[in-house]
């Protein structure tokens, strides 16, 4: 049996980010190492909601933004991280767009409204936008608030 090790539950935890992506089970994987390969496994807030950041351009945007400043609140992250993804079914998937070029257009106009809505409200916190490619490679869009 694989030993455990107990969640440490003394004084103020703090994450270094919090990302907020979409829950489609094609996409987890890809999240994964992501998160792997900026260190940030376990020392991140994870949401998940469909159509990820790209969800906040939808009716859906205020239950997304109340559940980031819930996750800041509790556990004052120094980073947000908003991913969106290829074929998202929530914004109408890859058949809703003529070619790739269209459909990456979208999910960077999508990431680039979150990231409005996040820095007019978090203004302290460190922005980060990353696509995930239909070969599931994470893809930086920008960074920071203009």
């Amino acid at each position: 049996m694989a030993s455990r090790s107990r969640i440490p539950t003394e004084g103020n935890p703090r994450c270094r980010a919090v990302v907020l992506a979409c829950i489609d089970f094609r996409f987890v994987e890809p999240l994964r190492r992501f998160l792997d390969d900026q260190g940030l496994t376990g020392d991140a807030d994870l949401i998940g909601w469909p159509g990820g950041a790209a969800g906040m351009t939808t009716k859906d945007a205020s239950s997304i933004e109340a559940a980031l400043e819930l996750a800041v609140a509790l556990h004052e992250p120094s980073e947000l991280i908003l991913v969106a993804h290829h074929d998202c079914r929530r914004m109408g998937g890859s058949a809703a767009f003529p070619d790739q070029e269209s459909e990456n257009a979208m999910l960077h106009a999508a990431l680039e409204r979150a990231a409005e809505i996040v820095c007019g409200r978090f203004p302290s916190l460190a922005v980060r936008l990353i696509r995930i490619d239909e070969f599931g490679a994470a893809i930086p869009v920008a960074d920071g608030c203009a």
